[in-house]
């Protein structure tokens, strides 16, 4: 296999950092190994080796998709932080509302029912926004889940450098109280933020000549689970002092 660069980040407990990297790092998709993943849930029945992971990487941002699931029990989560290869002034635009991110994915397509209101959770280590949800084809109840952190003070438009955003849901017919649904979000944790790495190294790996762009982006676009607009490509840069809505033009 022909060799694209191979980059190797650094992760502290602070946040994600590239260290030693080239700037001539290849844009694309690779599937990920668990050693090499972020994500991860540290108990309860997600306690286990995602069914997938794929990740996606280029200069400016990294993204990780996982599928966890046990039994009828499903849950999908995608990560992402800004990379400063060429540039440390770098946001992450937001997706969108939360019913919006709830019902864009594929296990969700065949219609939610999204009437339950929205609430603030602390999870410890970041704050999110939930929402309790009913998938009405399996008659699952889930909840969804998002939180944004880590924003540089001198971005004009306040975006964050990190997001993390996803949904969890129970087996067929059983319930998913506050309480669980609060349990499960703690469960979840960031390797290298809220979760200490081990040997405090992690690799992204070349872009791999098979299986292909193509393939890849497919595991995670199509079929029962992924979701259709993964990769996001969210990271945009900023000038400091840019008028804006907050900094108005003089």
């Amino acid at each position: 296999m022909k060799l694209k660069g191979l980059i190797t980040v650094t992760l502290v407990m602070a946040g994600l950092s590239a260290c030693a990297v080239s700037d001539t790092a290849v844009s694309g998709l690779r599937p990920l190994e668990e050693k090499n993943a972020l994500l991860i849930f540290t108990a309860g029945p997600f306690n286990k080796p995602a069914i997938q992971r794929t990740m996606f990487a280029d200069p400016s941002q990294r993204e990780e998709y996982a599928l966890f699931k046990q039994s009828n029990q499903i849950a999908e989560v995608v990560f992402l932080s800004t990379r400063h290869l060429h540039t440390n002034n770098l946001g992450l635009d937001n997706w969108g509302t939360l019913d919006a991110m709830i019902s864009g994915w594929n296990y969700t397509k065949s219609g939610v029912q999204l009437d339950q209101e929205a609430y603030r959770f602390d999870a410890g280590w970041v704050g999110y926004w939930v929402k309790p949800f009913v998938v009405s084809q399996t008659e699952q109840n889930c909840a969804g889940f998002r939180a944004e952190w880590d924003g540089r003070a001198d971005d004009p438009e306040h975006r964050p450098s990190k997001m993390i955003f996803g949904y969890f849901c129970e087996n067929p017919g059983l319930s998913l109280s506050r309480v669980d649904i609060e349990k499960r979000i703690q469960e979840l944790g960031v390797r290298g933020i809220s979760v200490r790495l081990r040997g405090n190294i992690i690799e992204v790996a070349a872009v791999p000549d098979a299986p292909t762009q193509t393939e890849l982006k497919t595991r995670v676009q199509q079929g029962p689970h992924g979701t259709p607009k993964f990769p996001y490509i969210r990271a945009r840069s900023f000038s400091v002092g840019e008028c804006s809505g907050q900094v108005p033009c003089p």
